[in-house]
């Protein structure tokens, strides 16, 4: 079953343009699929939406365990938290519907 992070962050959109770019691309490497939003409606409007998603709970672990170590993947991170602020972040497990 699938396992997604979500996370809200505030911050420029070139900024969270720049950031996802690369940022997509290493999750990619370590077999996550990802993809950001913007909301529009609701208490988050104006907020942004990343959302990493995993195939299963092994693949979640083994990409975890490999971005823990990735000074590029870091690098990224830091980054974000110093133009942008984290307002909250989710694991989410789909239902075998």
């Amino acid at each position: 079953m699938p396992v997604s992070i979500l996370s809200r962050w505030t911050a420029k959109q070139e900024d969270v343009l720049r950031i996802s770019r690369r940022a997509k691309s290493i999750c990619e490497k370590h077999g996550a699929e990802m993809r950001v939003g913007q909301v529009y409606t609701g208490p988050y409007t104006g907020q942004f939406l990343a959302a990493v998603r995993f195939a299963d709970w092994e693949t979640y672990g083994k990409a975890m365990q490999a971005m823990s170590t990735d000074t590029e993947y870091q690098s990224i991170m830091a980054e974000a938290q110093q133009v942008g602020e984290l307002h909250g972040r989710s694991i989410v497990v789909s239902l075998d519907l």
